[in-house]
């Protein structure tokens, strides 16, 4: 590696299409190394290889399996220059592993260190037995790295009250601006294509169609509609996964019609479907007891102008949503996710709602991101110009 350019060691394993434009600005303003421990992992998860092109513009590091993974991080540790080391999350055994050993070299050689996570808990009520037992091992495991990094960063607010109690120093652990941006491209009628009415207003569900994302309430919520209300809607679920089939068939069995399965999309092409929608929805529920830690599709809706709703189990909703732009319902109730749906078709004004996600994206967006892990990084390190 270029010793000029590693003053900073990013370790994480994998780079998500979500936070490629974060790194590749960190590449061009800071002299940041990424190092990734699974490469591939984002192709797995999001069926899509990685662009090369876009890959290009960020200076990275694959470790290499091979020759010894453990003695690859030792050495990358060790080389001239580096100064600060970002531990990856724990959310794995394996991670967890990984983690310590980053940390541990980081601390003998003398290099500051940064826990970035996304965390957050469920009450315990909410958590079965075998939840809280994960979770509660994960805190045992998490809070030596925790108390010990010179500072932490959180997604958001929830994410940094779960670094402080678990022994994080409050006036060293701070939000980094979380933000995803669908990227433009070529605008298509997908409407006419799925012969949704044009005067319809559609209500958009995009991600991953699986039971955590609580898609049976929303459908449940769609139903309760009052007819004159339902009638104005459209409901569009765009994704695809192991509960898709069966939910299909339910949406069925309730008689609903205005309703379309679009299935898996490229990314590439997700800023077409969330630029003609006016209402976003994130439904997830306490899924056995789990949480969704962000959800970045929040960030992309907010980015189009519609109106946001999402359940108390969802990360973003505690800061990108307010009564001026959308609700956050009671999760795992179709009630009241019907409520708020026919609010957001009465009560919303969309200039309104447009004018208050703008406000929002001039805060939650990729260079305010930027923006504060460099300033965290010239702090933790100890001197050198803050980005603010």
């Amino acid at each position: 590696m270029d010793n000029n350019n590693n003053k900073v060691l990013f370790f994480t394993n994998t780079p998500p299409e979500y936070r490629i434009p974060l790194y590749q600005i960190l590449t061009s303003l800071y002299p940041i190394t990424f190092i990734f421990t699974e490469l591939d992992l984002a192709k797995k998860i999001y069926k899509c290889d990685l662009d090369n092109d876009k890959m290009k513009k960020i200076r990275y590091h694959e470790l290499q399996k091979k020759g010894g993974i453990f003695k690859d991080i030792r050495n990358i540790i060790l080389e001239d220059g580096v100064k600060c080391v970002v531990i990856p999350p724990l959310d794995s055994l394996r991670e967890s592993i990984y983690a310590y050993w980053i940390f541990s070299w980081a601390k003998w050689t003398g290099k500051k260190t940064i826990y970035f996570w996304g965390k957050w808990e469920s009450s315990s009520k909410m958590q079965p037995i075998t939840k809280w037992l994960k979770n509660m091992l994960q805190r045992v495991v998490a809070r030596p790295i925790i108390k010990k990094s010179d500072y932490t960063l959180g997604y958001g607010v929830k994410a940094c009250e779960y670094l402080v109690k678990n022994g994080a120093k409050k006036d060293k652990c701070e939000k980094v601006f979380y933000s995803s941006m669908s990227p433009k491209c070529e605008q298509t009628n997908w409407k006419k294509k799925y012969n949704i009415p044009e005067e319809k207003k559609c209500v958009l569900y995009f991600g991953r169609v699986i039971e955590k994302k609580g898609l049976r309430y929303l459908i449940e919520a769609f139903n309760e509609l009052d007819e004159k209300v339902k009638s104005q809607l459209w409901l569009v679920i765009v994704g695809d996964g192991p509960d898709k089939k069966q939910l299909e068939d339910y949406s069925k069995e309730l008689g609903l019609k205005n309703i379309t399965w679009v299935g898996y999309i490229h990314p590439n092409i997700r800023y077409n479907y969330f630029s003609q929608c006016e209402i976003f929805v994130l439904p997830t529920y306490y899924y056995k007891g789990s949480v969704e830690a962000w959800g970045m599709t929040m960030n992309e809706a907010m980015q189009c102008g519609e109106i946001l709703i999402a359940t108390e189990a969802v990360g973003s909703a505690y800061e990108l949503i307010n009564k001026k732009n959308g609700y956050i319902v009671k999760a795992g109730d179709s009630h009241s996710l019907s409520r708020a749906l026919e609010d957001a078709l009465t009560k919303k004004n969309r200039d309104d709602v447009k004018q208050e996600n703008d406000r929002l994206l001039g805060i939650y967006n990729y260079q305010n991101s930027a923006n504060k892990f460099m300033t965290i990084f010239e702090k933790c390190i100890g001197g050198g110009e803050k980005h603010e």
